[in-house]
């Protein structure tokens, strides 16, 4: 009679930038297990034995990070195959089915921080994801007041003034009631809505919480799943302890970099042409140099973790952080 040891369907779920749920399917007759994670790229395995259960909750992990698990059956030392997580929010889907009514214009004014403005302008859609485009960041000061909303909606046949805003403030992956910076029934336009950040303990971390705008003709009950007609827009929003500085303010508004982090190439926007480049690991040391081609630079070679893309354009001197995963 064949017994299989071997654990099987490892999921990693309830996924924050710190923590993670493993779980994996009960093996009859076993009863011991010990849970192996570790940073992709590395050796050393982080472990973590298990006794008559066949989930563990993980804490104290790096924020936005790729890491590698493995369940191991403690008595044969039968292990499953690796899976593959990021340390990073996931978030619930949600759409219209039909664009009868969109947004237009979603504008946020940092109130402090010298921090830019951003504003999308956009048509219609039942969804649209503009969480890696670079020239719709947010950036807002922890413990800021007074920062500002603006909107502007478009409709077809029908009215569609109930608009519902969140920021996942603690970075859980979840729209909670004390996470809605709006909630207005108004006409086509326009109102500034003033929303204030709380202190946050996800500051400057290197990837982004959700900010989540609704437009629907009818009561907006819920952050998630599909509603009759309308549009829901995404947005990345990262929050910074301390405010930027003037030369932060002069390269930051016109020149960013995505994806980050990032796996193969890193795109540049706000280039006026391809420029020199310079590339240092956390400890200082230049581990990559020369031009950008089409604005990119290819970091594939890299091992994982935290650098800084150093370029000159015009008379600004800019360096910039970024993870490779």
């Amino acid at each position: 009679m064949n017994i299989f040891t071997t654990p099987t369907n490892v999921v990693a779920d309830n996924i924050t930038f710190t923590s993670v749920r493993i779980s994996w399917d009960a093996i009859p007759g076993s009863t011991q297990f010990t849970v192996k994670i570790k940073q992709q790229g590395t050796v050393t395995w982080m472990l973590f034995p298990i006794f008559n259960l066949n989930m563990l909750g993980i804490t104290g992990l790096s924020a936005c990070t790729v890491y590698e698990v493995q369940v191991m059956e403690n008595l044969t030392g039968d292990t499953s195959e690796s899976i593959f997580f990021t340390t990073k929010p996931t978030y619930c889907t949600s759409s219209s089915l039909v664009s009868g009514g969109w947004l237009l214009k979603v504008q946020i004014v940092p109130s402090q921080g010298g921090f830019p403005v951003m504003t999308s302008n956009s048509a219609a859609s039942t969804y649209s994801n503009y969480r890696d485009d670079p020239l719709r960041k947010i950036t807002l000061l922890s413990g800021s007041v007074n920062n500002t909303f603006t909107f502007t909606t478009g409709f077809n046949s029908s009215h569609h003034g109930y608009i519902k805003a969140w920021i996942d403030f603690n970075g859980n992956g979840l729209f909670e009631a004390l996470e809605v910076i709006v909630d207005v029934n108004t006409p086509t336009c326009c109102q500034n809505l003033p929303f204030n950040v709380p202190t946050s303990g996800i500051t400057d971390i290197q990837c982004s919480v959700v900010m989540r705008v609704i437009n629907s003709n009818s009561p907006i009950n819920s952050s998630c799943g599909e509603f009759s007609s309308g549009e829901v827009e995404d947005y990345a929003v990262y929050f910074s302890s301390g405010a930027l500085g003037t030369d932060d303010i002069t390269g930051k508004n016109e020149i960013a970099i995505f994806p980050n982090p990032v796996s193969d190439l890193l795109h540049f926007s706000g280039l006026s042409a391809d420029v020199d480049f310079k590339m240092y690991n956390a400890a200082g040391q230049i581990v990559h140099e020369g031009r950008t081609k089409n604005q990119t630079v290819n970091v594939s070679r890299l091992i994982k973790g935290v650098y800084y893309i150093q370029i000159k354009e015009k008379e600004n001197s800019v360096k910039l952080k970024f993870i490779k995963k």
